[in-house]
C-alpha cells in the first residue's frame, strides 16, 4: 500500500467528505508540531547554511514549498520520491523518481551539503537491511561534514537510527547548534547527523 492510501485509509470519514484530499492533506500537515519544527526550525537553519546542494527525500503536497526557503541563486534544491504521482511536488527540473536505496545511482559522489530525510523509514525503506543500504547510499553522495536531517516514527521504527547511521559513515553531531535529537508526542523524532 502506498504512503498516501495509508493515510487517505486512515483520514477521519466526516473530513475526507467535506475537504478536498490535497487541502485536508495540507491542513493536517500544518497543525503538526513536528511539521512546525520542520518549517520554523530546521528548514531556516539549512538555509542560512547557504548549501550549494540539498536534497530532500520524500515529497507531498504538503512540503512543496520548501524549496522557497532556499537562495536558488546559491543553492541547487533537488527532491526524489519513489512514487511518480509526488513529482509534480517536487524541485522543477531537479525531481528524480527513485528509490532512495539507490541513492548513488541517480545522484554525483560528494555532491550534496544537506540531505532531510524524513518519514521514508516505515514509509517506504521498511527492512532494516534497506535501511542500512539507504545510509550508506546517502553517505556516498554526501561532502564530508554535510548535514543528513532523519525523521521517523518511534512507534513504527526501531529505535535503531543512530546505531545505523553511526556505523554507516555518519557522526551524532551537527554544526547548526540544535539538539542532536527532537521528539514530538512520543511518536515523531527528528536525527541530526554530519557525513563522518
Amino acid at each position: 500500500m502506498s504512503i498516501k492510501n495509508k493515510i487517505v485509509t486512515s483520514l477521519n470519514p466526516v473530513a475526507k467528505a467535506l475537504v478536498p484530499e490535497r487541502l485536508y492533506f495540507w491542513l493536517w500537515s500544518r497543525n503538526k508540531p513536528d511539521r512546525r519544527y520542520m518549517e520554523g526550525t530546521l528548514l531556516p537553519a539549512f538555509a542560512k547554511m547557504n548549501p550549494a546542494h540539498f536534497l530532500m527525500v520524500g515529497t507531498r503536497n504538503y512540503c512543496a514549498h520548501y524549496g522557497k526557503y532556499f537562495d536558488h541563486g546559491k543553492t541547487e534544491y533537488w527532491t526524489t520520491d519513489i512514487e511518480p504521482d509526488a513529482a509534480e511536488f517536487g524541485a522543477p527540473g531537479r525531481h528524480i523518481i527513485a528509490s532512495i536505496t539507490d541513492a548513488d545511482q541517480h545522484f554525483k559522489p560528494d555532491y550534496f551539503d544537506i540531505v532531510s530525510f524524513n518519514g521514508i523509514f516505515g514509509w517506504g525503506v521498511n527492512e532494516t537491511s534497506d535501511q542500512i543500504k539507504t545510509l550508506i547510499n546517502l553517505r556516498k553522495i554526501m561532502h564530508t561534514g554535510g548535514v543528513l536531517l532523519i525523521g521517523w516514527n518511534n512507534d513504527i521504527t526501531k529505535d535503531e537510527v543512530v546505531a545505523m547511521a553511526t556505523a554507516n559513515g555518519f557522526k551524532y553531531a551537527n554544526p547548526l547548534g540544535l539538539p542532536n535529537r527532537k521528539e514530538f508526542g512520543g511518536t515523531h523524532v527528528y536525527d541530526l547527523f554530519t557525513a563522518a
